[in-house]
């Protein structure tokens, strides 16, 4: 254990990291796992901060949590697959790391006030606008 604490602090010492770099940092990280599944809790393991300095760097620069723009950036994702594919909303849900079907459409709903079935019939159905 001690090894282990002393091998963290010298690791710290070399990855003194600015701020606005740890909000990119787990940026990138969100967004490089954005078809799959990361935790603010192993973010922070990465860049060797805690989970709050995360959590706290991410929304002075970005405004937002990491976990919030994770899922927003996650349904901003299934918007366009609904629109642009035929792929059940099962399967949506998987290739954008949900376990559950019903979470993720439970997600999407709250996110944009219509379920994935209701989203994708009413923008099939709108005709286009002139520009």
């Amino acid at each position: 254990i001690i090894f282990k604490i002393i091998n963290r602090l010298a690791q710290n010492e070399h990855k003194v990291i600015h701020a606005s770099n740890i909000a990119k940092a787990t940026k990138a990280l969100l967004d490089d796992n954005i078809y799959g599944n990361i935790t603010v809790e192993a973010i922070a393991e990465q860049l060797l901060v805690s989970k709050a300095q995360v959590i706290n760097e991410f929304k002075k620069y970005y405004r937002t949590t990491p976990y919030a723009y994770y899922i927003d950036s996650k349904m901003d994702i299934a918007k366009n697959i609904l629109v642009t594919s035929s792929l059940r909303i099962g399967e949506i849900a998987e290739l954008l790391g949900f376990c559950e079907q019903n979470y993720f459409s439970y997600l999407f709903k709250k996110k944009s006030g219509e379920s994935p079935e209701l989203y994708r019939k009413r923008v099939h159905s709108t005709p286009p606008r002139d520009a």
